[in-house]
């Protein structure tokens, strides 16, 4: 369900006007010792980042690693691992750790990790998920909360 107001006055300091509250959901299989990116469709208006929703299963146990990307093409290019990733972009949680990508703990349940950025029109949103698991498959489960700027 989305709604149309004018909410980014508290949303998203220092950008006013109307908007509509969007979500973009990510679901995957990720087969073992593989690594997969899933990406939204292209965000056709100025679309304002707010929160990003992980659910990670039981038993994950630290095995899925997941990044989260603003790019500008929906391409991905194989790294010196052999493994894909985004062609190009920016990885949305670089330089807020120690690690670039987020897990689960074996815990199931769900992590909110506050991003607030604005991206253009033209651009996609991406989920790259690395299984390190040499037994089992685990799932991409990601929804991020958005706002579509109108104009």
């Amino acid at each position: 369900m989305t709604k149309t107001a004018n909410i980014l006055e508290t949303a998203a300091p220092g950008i006013t006007g109307v908007a509509q509250r969007n979500t973009a959901q990510f679901q995957s299989s990720v087969a073992l010792n593989t690594r997969a990116v899933v990406f939204s469709s292209r965000i056709m208006r100025p679309t304002y980042l707010e929160v990003i929703r992980v659910s990670f299963a039981i038993n994950t146990q630290r095995l899925l690693q997941l990044r989260f990307w603003a790019c500008l093409s929906n391409t991905t290019r194989v790294i010196s691992t052999g493994r894909n990733m985004p062609s190009d972009g920016r990885n949305l949680m670089a330089h807020s750790g120690p690690q670039d990508y987020t897990v689960g703990d074996g815990q199931e349940g769900e992590i909110l990790i506050q991003r607030r950025v604005l991206l253009p029109p033209g651009s996609f949103l991406a989920v790259d998920g690395d299984n390190t698991d040499l037994l089992n498959a685990h799932t991409i489960d990601v929804a991020m909360d958005i706002l579509e700027l109108e104009g």
